[in-house]
């Protein structure tokens, strides 16, 4: 089975409800203090699969869990964090220290950029291994140590 749960319940405990195969309803619930990891696995004995030619045995049933992250936190939230957790100390910044802020990662727009780059290169006339060009061949370039 996979279990998807929020932040919270990774962090504080878990409890949720299903309907076992022969339809009981079965609660799963954290042990008290147990921090749920993205893609952690747990098992539960007897709550599986029935054992081949044995029907009335069951194996372990096993969950995994996908932790969901918010998107964003307002400033209640941010401050009910920050009073109970302190964040990393910020690096000492001089005249010389330049400050940037990190963005969200599109894997595509990389992906579109890198089309767009080998398009350039095939057609600025052979620049690749195959057609006898000086394409980059980076482990020429790299000495044994």
């Amino acid at each position: 089975m996979e279990k998807d749960i929020p932040l919270i319940d990774a962090l504080i405990g878990y409890a949720f409800k299903f309907n076992h195969l022969d339809e009981r309803p079965i609660i799963v619930q954290s042990k008290r203090g147990d921090i749920v990891k993205p893609g952690d696995i747990k098992e539960i004995p007897n709550l599986g699969m029935p054992v081949y030619t044995k029907p009335y045995e069951f194996g372990s049933l096993i969950i995994k869990f996908n932790v969901t992250f918010p998107v964003n936190l307002n400033n209640e939230q941010l401050n009910g964090l920050k009073s109970i957790w302190t964040n990393s100390p910020i690096p000492q910044s001089d005249m010389n220290t330049e400050k940037v802020t990190a963005q969200s990662y599109d894997i595509e727009r990389l992906k579109q950029r890198m089309k767009q780059q080998e398009y350039q290169r095939q057609n600025e006339g052979g620049d690749s291994d195959e057609e006898g060009g000086h394409g980059r061949n980076f482990s020429s370039n790299c000495t044994q140590q």
